[in-house]
């Protein structure tokens, strides 16, 4: 009987070793394969940053040339309606007084800021902070297209129609595209009343849209930096 037992003990001791040997291999296995799998999203996060760096800095470059432009472009309204609000010939070259209400567009698409977003993409980020900023980067620049939309809309609507009747469109385009200067006169016979107007309500937006801008690039800054930290 004793032998009996000691057979049945020695091979329950030899199945449970088995099964042990069975389970340590599974589990390397499974350790193994989430090594990988971790190891693939680490090498496509670090492509994915260096991607977010390089269009980050041409993204800022880009907008803060423009926003610059567009600072100057909006002193331009400014000083015309202050001018005319007390009564004082506005101190604008032709090109100057050409470019009222004008603004630079801005397109806002950043392509591997897009990809890093998706559902698919976005959890291979180890830094939630870094994802935090990137959403409220997007929401920035959606912000940035509505204003630009309402810029468009205020000079379809308001400035456009004007500059046509008056003659300025044609003497925009001869002078823009031809260099070709008009009679300077015909700024004279212009209602500069009716055009002060118009032009205070599209200052306000442009007023805005600077403000925006300058947003975006504070957000920028702050995604690039946050990118730089995770890729060193």
């Amino acid at each position: 009987m004793k032998k009996i037992f000691k057979t049945l003990k020695k091979k329950w001791a030899e199945y449970l070793l088995e099964i042990l040997v069975i389970m340590i291999g599974i589990l390397g296995a499974f350790m193994l394969n989430s090594w990988n799998e971790d190891r693939k999203e680490r090498i496509e996060e670090i492509s994915l940053l260096k991607d977010l760096d390089s269009d980050l800095t041409l993204k800022t470059k880009e907008l803060q040339e423009l926003y610059d432009v567009n600072v100057e472009l909006h002193k331009l309204v400014v000083q015309f309606i202050q001018s005319h609000l007390i009564n004082e010939k506005a101190n604008l070259s032709v090109e100057d007084f050409l470019d009222l209400g004008n603004y630079i567009p801005i397109n806002t698409h950043i392509n591997s800021m897009e990809v890093a977003l998706e559902s698919n993409t976005i959890n291979i980020f180890r830094s939630d902070s870094l994802v935090h900023s990137l959403r409220n980067l997007k929401l920035s620049l959606v912000n940035l297209e509505k204003m630009i939309s309402y810029l468009d809309e205020s000079w379809n609507t308001r400035l456009a129609p004007f500059f046509d009747e008056s003659g300025m469109s044609l003497i925009r385009f001869d002078y823009l595209n031809n260099g070709v200067e008009s009679d300077p006169g015909i700024f004279d016979r212009i209602d500069k009343d009716v055009l002060a107007n118009k032009l205070s309500h599209h200052a306000n937006i442009q007023k805005v849209f600077l403000i925006d801008q300058k947003t975006v690039l504070e957000k920028l800054k702050e995604v690039h930096q946050k990118v730089l930290a995770e890729l060193n």
